[in-house]
C-alpha cells in the first residue's frame, strides 16, 4: 500500500482516473480480449455414418448446421479463430482452414507420410499450433507451431520417448499447455504447460491418473481438463499454476473434451451416456452447475471435439422465417451463468462502446455476487467500483452498499479466502485494482492472480 499522505492522495484522485484511462491502451499484441461475446459452437459429428463432419450451431442449441457435409472423408478437432472468421480443422492428417460457414476450404500442411492433427490457434491468429504423428514406421506424437498460413513449422516438445498432444495456449501468448505421456507411459498422463517457444516444461497436474485435454480460462486464471482420477472421467479444474484442483462435473457418466466460453462463465463438453450408447455436447456454468444437453442426438449420435466461437462484437438476433413459432434470437454474453442465453430487449440493438458483460443484477449473497462490483450496485463493475478501491487505499470512507466491507475477508467458492474489493487476488485492495476495474469498464483485458475469479463473473460467498 502506498505511504502517501491522505491531503495528497486526494489532490491527485481527481485526475488519477484520467491518467489511469489513458494507460489503459489496450492488450498486447498476442493478448485475447476478455471478456468476448459468446458466438457459435463448433464440433465434430458422425451422426448415423462412419465419416464425421464439422457442425456448428447456436449457443442456445438452435440453428445446426453441417458445415463439411462430405460422406468418404473426416472432418475433426474444429478450431475457431480469435476473431471468429474463420475454423482450423483436421482432414486425412492434414490441417485444413475454412471461412465460418464453410467456404474456402484450404489444406495448410498437404503432407502424405506425416499425420498432422488438434490444430489451436495463436491469440493473435498468427500462428497455429498442432499435433504432428509420423504416419509410417510409428514413432511419438509432439507438440509443433506454424504460421498460420501452413509456413515454418517448428518442434516444440523434442520428446523422444514420449508422445504429446492437445496443445492450447494461454490468452496472453507465453504458455502452451499440453498433455504428456512422459511420466508413466500407457499408465499416467500428465497436464503439463511450457512456455511458448517450448522451454520450462513443467506438470500442472501431478496425478498419478489420466489427465487429459487442457483449455485456458479466458482470462488465464484458470485450466480446465478432463480426468478419470476417481473411476470415470469427470471434468476438472485447477488454478493455472496446477493449485485448486476441483471436480466439476462429478456424475456418473462420462464428461470429457472440456472447451470455456469466451465470457468465461460457461464450459461446454462432451458426455457420454452408456445406457443410450450416445455422446452430446453439453453445456454447463464454470462451477458445475446447469449441465444442459445441447444436441439431444439419441441413441447412437457420437458428437465431440467442441469449441467456442468469440465475437468481438455483441451479436445481434437473426429474424425468424415467417410462420415460425419458435425464433431463436442470438444471445447477449452475461457474466451471470445461466441455463440459457436471454434475448436482447430489442432486435435492433447495437453492442456498446464497453463490450462487458450485462447481466442482470443478482443478490449479495447466496447464488452469487458480481466479483468486482464492490458496492452491489447490479453488474457490470464500473468506475464507481474503482474509486472504492482508491477511497479505500487512501483511507477514506467507503459505502459498499448490501456487499462486504471493503478489505473484509470473504470465502468466495472455489477461489477460496479472498478480501473483497481485492480485484486481483494480490492480497490488498489498492490502485492497481482500481485500473483492473477501469480496464474491465472500457472492454480491455485485465489479467488476475492465480486462483482469482474473473471479473464481472459471479461468484458465491459463503458463510
Amino acid at each position: 500500500m502506498s505511504v502517501l499522505p491522505n491531503m495528497a492522495r486526494a489532490q491527485i484522485l481527481g485526475v488519477g482516473i484520467v491518467v489511469l484511462l489513458l494507460a489503459v491502451a489496450g492488450p498486447s499484441t498476442g493478448s485475447a480480449i476478455f471478456p468476448g461475446f459468446n458466438g457459435q459452437l463448433a464440433w465434430h459429428s458422425y451422426g448415423s455414418g462412419e465419416s464425421s463432419d464439422i457442425h456448428t450451431m447456436d449457443p442456445d442449441g438452435g440453428n445446426r448446421t453441417n458445415l463439411t457435409n462430405t460422406s468418404n472423408v473426416s472432418e475433426d478437432d474444429p478450431a475457431w479463430s480469435p476473431d471468429g472468421t474463420q475454423i482450423a480443422y483436421t482432414r486425412d492428417g492434414d490441417i485444413w482452414i475454412m471461412d465460418a460457414d464453410g467456404d474456402n476450404e484450404a489444406n495448410l500442411t498437404n503432407t502424405s507420410t506425416i499425420m498432422e492433427y488438434v490444430p489451436a490457434w495463436s491469440p493473435d491468429g498468427t500462428k497455429m499450433l498442432f499435433v504432428h504423428l509420423p504416419a509410417i514406421g510409428g514413432g511419438n506424437s509432439e507438440i509443433y507451431v506454424m504460421d498460420s498460413d501452413g509456413s515454418d513449422l517448428v518442434n516444440l516438445t523434442n520428446a523422444s520417448d514420449s508422445s504429446e498432444g492437445y496443445p492450447d495456449w494461454s490468452p496472453d501468448g507465453t504458455k502452451i499447455a499440453f498433455q504428456s505421456n512422459r511420466d508413466g507411459s500407457g499408465t499416467n498422463i500428465e497436464i503439463y504447460v511450457m512456455n511458448a517457444n517450448g522451454s520450462n516444461q513443467t506438470n500442472l497436474s501431478n496425478n498419478s491418473a489420466w489427465d487429459q485435454v487442457p483449455t485456458w480460462s479466458p482470462d488465464g486464471s484458470h485450466v480446465a481438463f478432463w480426468s478419470d482420477r476417481d473411476g470415470d472421467l469427470d471434468i476438472y479444474m485447477m488454478d493455472a499454476n496446477g493449485m485448486n484442483q476441483v471436480n466439476l462435473t462429478n456424475t456418473a457418466a462420462d464428461d470429457y473434451d472440456p472447451v470455456w466460453s469466451p465470457d468465461g462463465t460457461k464450459i461446454a463438453y462432451t458426455k457420454y451416456d452408456e445406457a443410450n450408447d450416445v455422446e452430446d455436447i453439453y453445456v454447463m456454468n464454470a462451477n458445475g452447475s446447469s449441465q444442459t444437453n445441447m444436441t439431444n442426438d439419441g441413441m447412437g449420435g457420437r458428437n465431440f471435439g467442441v469449441d467456442w466461437q468469440r465475437l468481438l462484437t455483441a451479436p445481434t438476433p437473426t429474424p425468424s422465417p415467417t410462420g415460425s413459432s419458435t425464433p431463436t434470437p442470438a444471445p447477449t454474453p452475461t457474466a451471470t451463468p445461466t441455463t440459457t442465453p436471454t434475448p436482447t430487449a430489442t432486435s435492433s440493438a447495437t453492442p456498446t462502446a464497453t463490450p462487458a458483460p450485462t447481466p442482470t443484477p443478482t443478490p449479495p449473497s447466496g447464488d452469487g455476487v458480481i466479483w468486482g462490483d464492490n458496492n452491489c450496485s447490479g453488474p457490470p463493475p464500473d468506475p464507481v467500483d474503482a474509486l472504492l478501491a482508491l477511497r479505500h487505499d487512501a483511507g477514506l470512507s467507503t459505502n459498499t452498499g448490501d456487499c462486504p466491507a471493503m478489505g473484509t475477508q470473504v470465502d468466495v467458492v472455489i477461489a477460496a479466502l479472498r478480501l473483497w474489493g481485492d480485484i486481483d487476488c494480490s492480497d490488498a485492495v489498492d490502485p492497481v485494482d482500481a485500473l483492473k476495474l477501469l480496464r474491465f469498464d472500457a472492454g480491455l483485458s485485465a489479467s488476475q492472480g492465480p486462483g482469482c475469479p474473473a471479473l464481472g463473473s459471479q461468484v458465491t460467498l459463503l458463510g
